[in-house]
């Protein structure tokens, strides 16, 4: 693998969270989890930054045909050139489209009704994504997926305010406006760790080393959000070396 999509690339800059993923993988694989992160950062910008629903899905409808191209080489995007040599199983192709379909579901918008609902959002948006970083599906992965998707939603609180999109499902008791108002979500946020507690297996040792370290940095990243009673103003991250530490210590 070469080009702009090698460790560390844009999606993993030094001191961010999937540096220090990708920068404790085993050395023959890094490039290669660097390239997925570059991937999923595609998904996240579709995502987040789509104005027109209608253009958005039309670009991921996009990708899916190129998903399917991958396999006889005749892919066009560089990314999924890059990302060719290493998706040589059916199931790989299976979660990119997975996830394309997750990121459609949160271009559509809307909040969750219930926490059936959000748990199965988060398992959709970040069990493929556990799976193509271990190059392996599990059980425990799709379990974990709930974790980090309540954590993740926790910590990107605020840029969804500022879209006025709510991915919590506490739209029927707090509007967008009133959480920036207040400052923190509070007894909502612990809430919510709560249930994404409750979701983690009782063997996280049994996961593969790239999702046993993202799984210690939203840990840690719960903690932080806890500690500051979940800001919905201010973004809050670990620091670089916490970061670090988190990782190295799943190796």
């Amino acid at each position: 693998m070469n080009g702009p999509w090698t460790f560390p690339n844009e999606a993993t800059p030094p001191g961010s969270g999937p540096y220090y993923v990708a920068r404790f993988a085993a050395p023959e694989r890094r490039d290669e989890i660097a390239a997925w992160f570059a991937w999923f950062q595609l998904l996240d910008r579709a995502a987040q930054q789509s104005r027109d629903p209608g253009v958005t899905r039309l670009k991921l409808d996009w990708w899916h045909e190129e998903v399917n191209r991958i396999p006889d080489a005749s892919a066009r995007h560089p990314l999924a050139l890059a990302l060719a040599p290493v998706v040589r199983a059916d199931w790989q192709a299976e979660q990119m489209h997975r996830l394309l379909d997750a990121t459609e579901a949160q271009v559509r918008g809307g909040s969750p009704p219930d926490l059936e609902a959000l748990k199965h959002q988060c398992r959709e948006e970040q069990a493929g994504r556990l799976h193509l970083l271990a190059n392996a599906v599990s059980d425990c992965a799709e379990q974990v997926a709930v974790y980090i998707g309540i954590v993740a939603r926790l910590q990107r609180l605020p840029l969804d305010l500022r879209r006025y999109h709510l991915s919590l499902p506490v739209a029927q008791e707090i509007d967008a406006e009133t959480l920036i108002e207040n400052a923190r979500l509070g007894r909502f946020g612990t809430e919510l760790l709560e249930v994404a507690e409750r979701t983690l297996p009782a063997d996280i040792a049994q996961l593969a080393t790239e999702p046993r370290a993202l799984l210690a940095q939203h840990r840690r990243i719960a903690r932080k959000l806890a500690a500051e009673h979940f800001p919905t103003r201010r973004l809050v991250s670990p620091t670089p070396i916490a970061l670090l530490w988190s990782a190295w210590r799943r190796r």
